[in-house]
């Protein structure tokens, strides 16, 4: 009985400690009625009488509407009680509903009733191929505004704006319930209806493939999918505050022989034995790397290696076509105390990391952000570029570049 008390005793204790971090805005990634923000909202709204639901608590302070833009302090409004309404929902894409209700329908109106527990889940699973937006908790303006807007447009009754379409109906105001641009969500629909129509297709032939049971689903036993061999395992190691314990259960680290550190240079990729033809090219960036690939023209060329946009396409470790480019802070010869942000192609980058731990061990020191101790001009003075291939080395001259790195090393870290 002692210890049950004690028990009792230490989590209120724990529970108020959290109170005050959020009253005093310590913890401000979850929300209450004590919260620093909630103040500013009792003094804009002259009241403090809380109406507040749990997703409003188990947001942050900060959090904004992803369909109005609002802060909580614009959210928060008085309901007909003349309590401050703190609410925010689950919104969700109706074509889940949709696709569930036709599978009972078609189950039932069968002679016999053949589908199972596992048609029902395949199409559950299916669902998230046809929804076109993820659950998304947004402020009950928005949510209700959906309802509005779809009224107004005349659209399915299963239709649902996701949260980027609602930013371009609603009219947001302050403490204040949503106006709604009536010719907006008329045309927004007239673009939707025909995917909508698709989508309503694609639900009844997966509900009729599931309530045939001619699905191809095949679940996994509990306690042996990942999902659940994991959170089981981190459910007991939470309770007994045990974090980090994986390591030891799984005893003393076994000790790698360590590659020669000059083994990557040494390394010859073969040429390649097919190009990339457009599509595939088009492929790789726009799906597989999109934002640069947008951002870069076609004359661009990779300060490293000199070749431009679509010769950087290659194959990746999977066998797939990627387009492997990106940022790093490499190091700036113009002014040796800074690093600068470049952009490259992915080999470029790799050689420079390479370049920076080969040097580092040559140096002797123990140093972070290798590629950052090298220049884009000492890269390209190494690679030996080729389209749609990994570069291989300029052994013969890598050598000396790497001497003067591990003295630029030396002198930055002593």
């Amino acid at each position: 009985m002692n210890s049950e008390i004690n028990e009792s005793d230490n989590l209120k204790e724990r529970q108020a400690a959290l109170i005050k971090a959020i009253k005093d805005g310590t913890v401000s990634l979850l929300d209450g009625v004590m919260s620093p923000v909630s103040r500013s909202i009792a003094n804009r709204l002259g009241t403090a009488q809380f109406d507040m639901n749990s997703w409003w608590v188990e947001t942050p302070t900060k959090w904004e509407c992803p369909a109005c833009g609002r802060s909580k302090l614009e959210i928060a409004r008085l309901n007909a009680n003349g309590e401050i309404m703190c609410h925010l929902v689950e919104h969700h894409d109706h074509m889940r509903d949709v696709l569930k209700r036709r599978f009972r329908e078609i189950s039932i109106n069968r002679e016999d009733v053949i589908a199972d527990e596992q048609a029902e889940g395949f199409a559950k699973r299916s669902s998230m191929m046809i929804a076109s937006f993820e659950n998304t908790i947004v402020c009950v303006d928005c949510n209700n505004a959906d309802t509005i807007a779809k009224k107004v447009a005349k659209a399915h009754s299963d239709f649902s704006f996701s949260p980027q379409e609602l930013r371009q109906i609603i009219k947001p105001v302050s403490n204040r319930s949503h106006n709604i641009d009536r010719e907006a969500a008329k045309a927004l629909w007239r673009e939707r209806e025909r995917t909508f129509e698709l989508r309503l297709r694609i639900a009844d032939r997966i509900a009729q493939i599931a309530a045939n049971n001619e699905h191809w689903f095949q679940p996994g036993g509990w306690g042996s999918t990942s999902e659940s061999v994991s959170r089981t395992a981190s459910d007991i190691i939470f309770r007994w505050g045990a974090y980090g314990v994986q390591q030891e259960l799984k005893g003393p680290r076994k000790i790698i022989p360590s590659r020669s550190i000059s083994a990557w240079r040494h390394t010859q990729y073969p040429a390649i034995k097919e190009t990339p033809h457009k599509n595939e090219i088009e492929h790789a960036g726009v799906v597989g790397n999109p934002r640069f690939w947008a951002e870069l023209n076609e004359e661009w060329k990779c300060p490293g290696c000199q070749r431009k946009k679509r010769e950087l396409v290659r194959k990746n470790k999977d066998g797939e076509w990627s387009f492997p480019v990106g940022k790093r802070f490499l190091f700036n010869t113009a002014a040796p105390r800074c690093r600068v942000d470049t952009l490259a192609c992915g080999d470029c980058i790799k050689v420079a990391e390479d370049m920076g731990k080969e040097a580092a061990f040559i140096a002797g020191k123990k140093i972070q952000g290798f590629a950052s101790k090298v220049s884009i001009d000492e890269v390209q003075r190494c690679v030996i570029p080729r389209a749609h291939s990994r570069h291989n080395i300029k052994n013969e001259v890598i050598e000396e570049i790497l001497e003067i790195i591990a003295r630029r090393i030396i002198s930055t870290t002593d």
